[in-house]
């Protein structure tokens, strides 16, 4: 994973998946990774209003590489 890729976030259970729109976090929504540090990435979601979110890189999927 490297900056520029276009990922998605991964789910365990459906749970997970509720609990993520509930709190306003993008469920379905692909975003780009703007930087990558040891085990943490900073994806932005252009469709949710270009917020920017932190994630480690294991929940995340990479769609398509850049």
């Amino acid at each position: 994973m490297k900056v520029g890729d276009l990922v998605k976030m991964k789910w365990m259970t459906f749970a997970s998946m509720r609990r993520a729109r509930e709190n306003g976090y993008p469920a379905d929504v692909p975003g780009i990774v703007v930087e990558e540090a040891h085990n943490g990435v900073k994806v932005v979601f252009p469709s949710c209003g270009k917020k920017i979110h932190t994630f480690l890189k294991e929940s995340m999927e990479v769609i398509s590489e850049s």
